[in-house]
């Protein structure tokens, strides 16, 4: 399994902590459906990633508490700047992986 690590979100978050695979799917797919100018919800996660809507708040909520999302209850999710360059990491080592397989 490969490691991610933060190193400049918020205060919430200390430095070095390890990204959970969970974390690094969810700021993915935040990152995929924004690119595509669809609007982010968490109905357009729950679909994209086939999980509970229920799941989909409660991680939401919990990357809202790390400094990773920007969310209001029945409004779009945006990342925060922290939360992008996280997932632009995670994408980048996602595709060098593929290189090599």
């Amino acid at each position: 399994m490969q490691k991610i690590f933060l190193r400049r979100a918020k205060e919430v978050v200390k430095a070095d902590e390890v990204i959970s695979q969970a974390v690094q799917d969810y700021l993915k797919m935040v990152y995929h459906l924004q690119q595509e100018k669809k609007g982010v919800t968490t109905k357009a996660i729950s679909d994209e990633m086939r999980v509970s809507a229920a799941s989909v708040t409660n991680m939401v909520k919990k990357l809202v508490e790390m400094g990773l999302l920007r969310h209001t209850p029945y409004q779009e999710i945006t990342l925060t700047h922290s939360g992008e360059k996280i997932a632009l990491e995670v994408i980048r080592h996602h595709r060098l992986l593929e290189l090599y397989l």
